[in-house]
């Protein structure tokens, strides 16, 4: 049974950059100004929500704290690149999260043995051994790994059968005190 985790099934990579507020709030204390009064004058409950400055706004923040077109430019440069990670990011999270769906079963698999990484994909990506998701599908069933009678109406499905060979390679691992195979160790010819 697996181990309950308060992992995220997958993280979204956009969390790990500033927003754009989270910018501007930073760029405020580094200018040792007042977070609260520059809140109250834009009207915004906090900084992390904010993803869009609006001009109107960009001109405020430029007074406030006196870096005039320089903050400006910079903000409005930060901002574009923030919408085209965003962008990226929310594409990205849109397909590991229905990869994730098709593996969701495998993690009755890891035995609490992978969980080191930052979502509960990766700790599945750890268990197979590959690099990326996509080697997970990507992976070659076409050779004979396993024999099974196919049943009429119904499909084998390969991750999990993959999954299952997978685990069996691991507990084979496990067992370093195995004696070299030898058909006629026990008289067999």
């Amino acid at each position: 049974m697996s181990k309950v985790t308060t992992k995220p099934e997958v993280f979204n990579s956009i969390d790990l950059f500033n927003t754009v507020g989270m910018e501007i709030e930073e760029i405020v204390d580094a200018h040792n100004r007042d977070k609260e009064a520059l809140l109250d004058i834009l009207s915004w409950s906090d900084f992390g929500s904010i993803t869009k400055v609006k001009t109107k706004e960009l001109k405020i923040l430029s007074d406030y704290l006196e870096l005039g077109e320089v903050l400006i430019n910079f903000l409005t440069r930060f901002q574009k690149d923030y919408a085209i990670q965003e962008k990226k990011s929310k594409k990205s999270f849109k397909d590991a999260k229905s990869k994730f769906h098709k593996l969701k079963d495998i993690q009755n698999l890891l035995n609490n043995e992978f969980n080191e990484g930052i979502d509960q994909l990766d700790d599945i990506i750890d268990f197979f051994g590959v690099e990326s998701i996509d080697d997970i599908f990507n992976f070659q069933y076409n050779s004979p790994h396993a024999m099974f009678k196919e049943q009429v109406n119904s499909e084998c499905n390969l991750i999990n059968l993959h999954g299952w060979l997978r685990r069996g390679e691991l507990e084979f691992k496990k067992n370093e005190n195995l004696s070299t195979y030898n058909k006629y160790a026990n008289g067999l010819d």
